[in-house]
């Protein structure tokens, strides 16, 4: 049996594997409701990890180009880069990934022909990891720049006050003005 037959048939013991060890990075309140509610309303984030895992798994068991994944690892990035992670934790389902389907597999490959499969998987999850670090980057720099924009946003509308203050109430306000 070829690696990508392996892969396909565990698959969902790798999903639900990798999902584990994902959800096991948020606080236990949220675990429950990630690894029970099946719903996608009811369970959003959860919802998107299993479905976007699952296309990456689809696509490494096809050896499909690291380009065609980006879709779904960006759905799964700009999650985790809006939540409290540092950068490392907010990518460690990459390393999930790459563990998960290493103990799932593990003694079920015979031969040197398995090697050579495993370490070019290994390298496409390596691409993989990359491509998410890039989208990490290019989603918090989004939301820097959305910060600095409501704090000038923020400061403009201060400003305004202040200077409708001062021209209307002078006096009161700086101190200066027409005496009475």
């Amino acid at each position: 049996m070829t690696l990508q037959e392996l892969l396909r048939k565990r698959k969902k013991a790798i999903l639900d594997r990798c999902l584990n060890l994902l959800f096991d990075t948020y606080p236990h309140d949220s675990v429950t409701l990630m690894k029970n509610q099946q719903n996608s309303f009811a369970n959003p984030v959860g919802s998107t990890f299993r479905r976007e895992l699952e296309i990456i798994l689809d696509g490494l068991s096809e050896w499909a180009d690291p380009g065609d994944l980006t879709p779904s690892l960006d759905a799964i990035v700009h999650i985790r880069a809006v939540q409290e992670f540092r950068p490392s934790g907010a990518l460690a389902f990459m390393v999930h990934l790459k563990k998960a389907i290493r103990e799932e597999l593990q003694g079920m490959q015979t031969g040197p022909e398995h090697l050579d499969d495993l370490a070019r998987l290994d390298l496409r999850i390596d691409e993989l990891t990359f491509a998410a670090f890039d989208l990490y980057v290019a989603c918090r720099e989004k939301i820097a720049e959305i910060r600095v924009g409501e704090a000038r946003a923020e400061r403009d509308r201060l400003v305004r006050v202040v200077q409708a203050m001062t021209r209307g109430h002078g006096s009161r306000v700086t101190g200066h003005g027409e005496k009475s």
